[in-house]
């Protein structure tokens, strides 16, 4: 028996079943019984067959909850005191519901399920109502929290929770719990820090699981309709979990960060928060992150924890790299994408096969196409440089695997390089300029024929009194143009769509489409056109 329970019960002198009949009444004695068994019970094997399991659901009935309208007297003993402490008990499950040797209790657990959800929605909604005045408030909530942290990861427990109306929304409440009062914060700050880490770690447990179309909506509304504040909370806290990154608490805020991400602005389906999530600056951030995550993978400091971030920050550049916006490419150049993916090269190794995949198809088959714009082939520049110069980078590069990876952008950038000082004369001198570039097209691709070569824009450099449109005589091709652009066939104009007037006259030559494609650059006092 433990030292601590057997303690416990020599003090109070009565048989373990006696101790937890005491429990059961709703007195002051009652309640001392039940606090000290939730904290231990778990530590002594034979307290399952003893019923202490019944005894954390004999105060968990729903019918017993009351209403968040009528809040308890404060220092008035009630059954929400009960509750909570049975919450704490049944948090101590942990693994157990999960095993078949405790099918009987775990069953029992689900069984009562609803009335649990009920107090824990109570406990949740009571605290998140009065947390300026509750004394001793967090330390309750942070039971509350690690509650649901843990049932989300019961492969028993998530769907009924998933499914549970309003389990998803009070979850995402408490991630969103953001002001509390500065004497709480600063007296138990680690109590805070650790809350926030496994609210994100529930709810992203949960959006995963959900298969309700519109759970991302919902989560919205309860922030009030407003994408962008949600979205603002989550790059915060992702700044924070990274200026911290070196302990393994600070490991997993940031991958359950980086999961939440991925789960809130997945591509499929198109939806709001994917693009707030653009405009908020969330590519440069999480790039920042994954330089931070890159440096610790290179310090070999390594284990299953950092082994799933690194994974977990792959699947977060195959959502918004892999197909995406022209944008979204430079801004992860720009924060050191190519970088730190190399630095983190060699422990790709301990991931799964079709995350590895993923990972190389990124930057062998989806970056090079875009070095044809000169600001991208201008951030990919400092990257050429280093793998020349840093020994560890040309070391990483010898290995076959991760050289095969990285020839086709080497390769297509170091091709790239003579284009380079033609790029910079301005949208007035393009026209005169189009034949050098063909002439240029025809030597670095002499089997293209001169109707497959398309100018192609760079657009983060047009003024914003400039737009651009298709141009030609027949509707038809405008047609085809438009098809292509659907299915997304034609980054250049899928960039269009995305960033309308965002951009500059700057063209470069060396793109390849199945047709040739016109552009025009219209502008108050000029009309210049390209075919």
């Amino acid at each position: 028996m433990d030292k601590s329970l057997g303690k416990i019960l020599t003090a109070t002198a009565l048989p373990f079943h006696q101790y937890i009949a005491r429990a059961r009444h709703q007195t002051r004695a009652g309640l001392g019984a039940l606090s000290e068994l939730s904290a231990v019970w778990k530590d002594v094997p034979d307290t399952m067959e003893l019923g202490v399991v019944d005894l954390f659901l004999s105060h968990l009935r729903g019918e017993t909850v009351p209403s968040t309208e009528d809040p308890p007297v404060e220092g008035q003993l009630g059954p929400s005191d009960f509750a909570h402490q049975s919450l704490l008990g049944l948090t101590e499950m942990d693994r157990r519901l999960d095993d078949p040797k405790y099918i009987q209790q775990s069953d029992a657990i689900l069984a009562a399920w609803p009335g649990i959800f009920k107090w824990a929605h109570y406990l949740v909604k009571r605290y998140l109502a009065s947390r300026e005045k509750e004394r001793n408030g967090l330390p309750k909530f942070h039971t509350m929290v690690r509650f649901l942290n843990v049932y989300a990861q019961l492969q028993k427990l998530v769907v009924p929770m998933v499914e549970t109306p309003g389990c998803v929304e009070i979850v995402a409440e408490c991630w969103m719990v953001d002001d509390f009062s500065r004497s709480a914060a600063q007296k138990s700050d680690g109590i805070l820090s650790l809350a926030t880490t496994m609210t994100t770690h529930a709810l992203a447990i949960l959006l995963k699981e959900s298969t309700a179309p519109d759970i991302l909506n919902r989560l919205v509304e309860t922030a009030g309709g407003d994408a962008e504040s949600v979205l603002q909370l989550l790059l915060r806290r992702t700044k924070q979990a990274t200026r911290k990154l070196g302990t393994h608490q600070d490991v997993y805020t940031l991958l359950w960060d980086f999961n939440l991400v991925n789960e809130l602005c997945c591509p499929i389906p198109p939806q709001a928060l994917r693009q707030a999530f653009f405009g908020a600056g969330g590519v440069t951030v999480m790039t920042h992150a994954f330089v931070a995550v890159s440096k610790v993978i290179d310090q070999q400091i390594e284990g299953a924890t950092e082994n799933a971030l690194l994974a977990s920050c792959i699947m977060f550049f195959v959502y918004y790299l892999e197909g995406d916006d022209y944008l979204s490419i430079l801004h992860a150049i720009k924060a050191g994408f190519l970088h730190a993916f190399l630095e983190c090269a060699p422990a790709t190794s301990q991931m799964k096969q079709w995350i590895i995949d993923e990972a190389v198809a990124i930057v062998r088959d989806v970056l090079p196409p875009y070095l044809v714009y000169s600001s991208v082939f201008e951030a990919v520049l400092p990257f050429l440089e280093d793998v020349k110069s840093v020994p560890h980078f040309k070391r990483y590069l010898e290995n076959p695997v991760v050289r095969a990876t990285f020839e086709p952008l080497l390769t297509f950038a170091e091709r790239r390089r003579p284009t380079r000082q033609l790029e910079h004369a301005g949208p007035f001198t393009a026209i005169r300029n189009v034949a050098i570039f063909r002439d240029l097209v025809k030597r670095d691709f002499p089997d293209t024929p001169v109707d497959e070569v398309a100018l192609c824009i760079d657009f983060s450099r047009i003024p914003e009194n400039y737009s651009v449109t298709t141009a030609g005589p027949q509707d038809e091709r405008r047609r085809i143009l438009q098809e292509r652009c659907r299915e997304r066939a034609c980054p250049v104009m899928e960039c269009l769509i995305r960033n309308g007037n965002t951009i500059e006259s700057i063209w470069t030559s060396v793109g390849r489409l199945e047709s040739s494609l016109s552009c025009r650059i219209l502008s108050t006092d000029r009309l210049v056109d390209f075919g």
